[in-house]
């Protein structure tokens, strides 16, 4: 026959005791991937309908996604606006060129001649849009 002193002293406590201090407040990781992709926040695909993509050449095609600002200055072959990309929130600098008051060879000139400069006090060529009436030269 046992003892029940004896079955109490052999006996483990299975749960080891509780500590409130912070530390001990914090999530252990559990190893489920599943929960960890939970926790992320889901990301919205971009509608691709609206959007513009820029080739290498630096063209955009598709929907203009510019919002004009504020002009900046006009002269005899087009106007300068202040403009914000309307998805990715930059500022930039917008030549906007009637097509009808230039020829495309002056254009393309135009648009070369911006690729090549490369100096602190001009701004860097970023693009080109080109809708019906008019041809967009970002900087």
């Amino acid at each position: 026959m046992s003892n029940k002193k004896d079955d109490e002293k052999t006996q483990t406590n299975p749960t080891p005791p509780v500590d409130s201090s912070p530390q001990s407040q914090q999530t252990q990781p559990s190893g489920d991937i599943s929960q960890h992709r939970r926790s992320h926040k889901k990301i919205v695909a971009v509608d691709t309908k609206r959007t513009s993509f820029m080739d290498n050449d630096g063209n955009w095609t598709g929907e203009n996604v510019f919002d004009q600002v504020s002009l900046i200055g006009s002269g005899g072959f087009g106007e300068v606006w202040k403009v914000r990309h309307i998805y990715m929130h930059f500022t930039a600098a917008a030549k906007i060129i009637k097509s009808a008051r230039s020829s495309m060879e002056q254009i393309q000139t135009e648009i070369a001649t911006f690729k090549t400069m490369k100096h602190t006090n001009i701004l860097s060529y970023l693009g080109t849009y080109r809708d019906k009436e008019s041809v967009w030269i970002v900087m």
